[in-house]
């Protein structure tokens, strides 16, 4: 699935025998991946939280 990331943009290095061995991906597409991943990490700490009797965990979310 690419969940719509042009993957046509992105470049593989190989080996002599056609194993890929690195992706080069465009900046865009790395940092929409990246702010994804943040994402998920903030509301997954915010569900074990919420989850957390009170006072259980610090507040890793407080600006």
């Amino acid at each position: 699935m690419s969940y719509g990331l042009d993957m046509e943009q992105v470049r593989y290095e190989t080996d002599s025998n056609g194993n890929r061995l690195r992706a080069i991906v465009p900046l865009s597409m790395f940092s929409a991946l990246t702010t994804f991943w943040i994402e998920v990490r903030r509301a997954e700490t915010a569900r074990i939280e919420s989850r957390a009797r009170p006072g259980m965990y610090r507040a890793s979310l407080d600006g």
